[in-house]
This record gives C-alpha cells, sequence and structure tokens, in this order.
C-alpha cells in the first residue's frame, strides 16, 4: 500500500502541468452481469469527479470491440480479457492487441471449483462456466472427465453472475468462479469452494492430481486507448486513488483490493511476459 501511493504521488508531480483530458469513455467489454460491468460501473462512478464519464456497456466483446471501438474517438478506458484474447485468436469473433493501448492496471486471478457438496473428482454434474460455448472454460470440463473419469456436462452463461446465481439456485452442481464470486457463494448455506485451479498452492487440484493442464485463471487488462501518455499517467493516478480508499465504489467491489492480484507497476516487457504465455495456454 505505501508502494502504491508513493507512485501515485509521483505520477501526480508529472502531471500536474500537463494537458489532461477532460472525458472518459468506459467501455465495458464483457457481459452485463460479469466483473468487468460491474467495475466499469464503479469506475464510472468513482472518476465522474475528474471526467465527463460515459459508460458504454453493450453486454457483448464482440459488439463492443468489433463494432463501437473503432467509432469513439476520445479517451476510452476498456477492460480486456486473456481468455477472451485466446478465443479471438482462434478464430473468434474479436481481438485485440494490447500493446497498441497503454497498460494501466494488470490483474491475475485463478479459478475456483465451487459446489453444491459434490467433489469435482468423483460425483458427476452441471458446472456452469460462461462464453463462450466451445471456449477455455468448455474445455477445462472436458479436462476434469479425462482426468477423473466423470461425466460432467458445462452449462454455459453469458456472465460470472449469471453463473454464480445458477449455482446459488441449485440449476448446476458445480460453477468455475473467480474469488469475488467465492466470496459471494460460501455465504450460502451448502455451497463450498474447495479447490482452486491455481498451479500450486492449498487446495490446488493441478497440485493434487499432479496435472499442471488443469491449471486455468484469468490474466486482465485495464487499457487507456486514444490517450498519450501523460494523459493514461493521470487517470492511472485516478484509479489507484480510488483503489487506496475502500470505501468508493471500485474499493468496495474490489473489498478493498483483496480480489485480484493486481499490479500496477509492470513494463511493456514484464506485461507481454505474463500475458502471452496465459493467452496461449488458453488456446
Amino acid at each position: 500500500m505505501k508502494k502504491l501511493f508513493l507512485y501515485s504521488a509521483t505520477v501526480l508531480s508529472i502531471f500536474s502541468t500537463a494537458v489532461l483530458a477532460d472525458s472518459l469513455t468506459i467501455l465495458n467489454s464483457g457481459s452485463k452481469t460479469g466483473g468487468f460491468s460491474m467495475q466499469s460501473t464503479a469506475y464510472s462512478e468513482d472518476l465522474s469527479s475528474h471526467y465527463t464519464t460515459t459508460l458504454v456497456n453493450p453486454g457483448d466483446r464482440c459488439v463492443a470491440v468489433g463494432n463501437l471501438l473503432p467509432k469513439i474517438k476520445e479517451p476510452i478506458l476498456m477492460p480486456w480479457a486473456s481468455d477472451y484474447e485466446a478465443v479471438g485468436r482462434d478464430g473468434g469473433c474479436v481481438k485485440f492487441d494490447i500493446t497498441s493501448a497503454i497498460t494501466l492496471r494488470y490483474d491475475s486471478a485463478p479459478l475456483y471449483v465451487c459446489s453444491r457438496g459434490g467433489d469435482i473428482k468423483t460425483n458427476s454434474g452441471k458446472v456452469a462456466h460462461t462464453v463462450p460455448i466451445d471456449g477455455p472454460l468448455a474445455k477445462m470440463v472436458k479436462k476434469f472427465n479425462l482426468e477423473f473419469g466423470t461425466d460432467h456436462k458445462g452449462i454455459v452463461y453469458d456472465g460470472s453472475g449469471d453463473a454464480r446465481l445458477a449455482l446459488i439456485n441449485g440449476e448446476v452442481d458445480y460453477a468455475l468462479l473467480s474469488k469475488k464470486h467465492v466470496l459471494v457463494v460460501e455465504s450460502e448455506e451448502g455451497i463450498s469452494c474447495n479447490y482452486s485451479l491455481a498451479a500450486a498452492g492449498s487446495n490446488s487440484l493441478p497440485e493434487i492430481t499432479g496435472n499442471p493442464t488443469l491449471a486455468f485463471g484469468w490474466d486482465m487488462v485495464w487499457l487507456a486507448i486514444n490517450m498519450n501518455e501523460q494523459q493514461a499517467k493521470e487517470l492511472k493516478y485516478r484509479m489507484m486513488e480510488n483503489h487506496l480508499n475502500c470505501e468508493s465504489s471500485i474499493g468496495s467491489w474490489t473489498k478493498c483490493n483483496s480480489v485480484y492480484n493486481t499490479r500496477w507497476d509492470l513494463n511493456e516487457d514484464e506485461i507481454n511476459a505474463r500475458w502471452e504465455p496465459m493467452v496461449e495456454s488458453q488456446r
């Protein structure tokens, strides 16, 4: 936290005399119920004291990146995920070269296997995951079946919020969720998240089985588009400022920055060294 504050103070001194942006479009590339949507909404609220913010939330990355993004000429803040990019590179509707933008925030988040009481290693059932229907998470369900000799069936939902709700409502037996959603579902009676898909660590399914191909998580970036370096630095400072405030909308959503492993200080080479292997692993 101290490092974050010192960095923010340095950035503030840099952009204090620069020509800064006065408007900001926040373009959600995710669904309308998932984490990107919730965070985009939070940023649109928090940053409105510094910018005239416009939240654009089509709920479809094909529309957001393929149709809307090229038409917006003002500064844009947009999230993008490694699995989105993996699907795009394999022939999906859109892909995005993050090196064409400025990465402000880099998040890493392993997935967790949440259950209504069954053990995914032995008890076959319906497994909720997010779109696309034949994407990386659908492939993960198939990997479970190969590893455990089970007959799990993937049930596809538009966003992670919908997948979470399906588990809570009993529509499915399991759900593949990020930590943010784990904190919600584990408060419900009869639901637990006993396995993670982190490569190693406590209750790591890849480590328990000795099968590293069961490792899965998302790397996510928040990108500054249509901005010069000084404008991007200002926006990063404003974002970090709100993350430091646990009472802000984004501070509240991230549970005071406990949901993701977030990095603000990676250079371009460090970003690419993390991003490219993650994307390729999900193809």
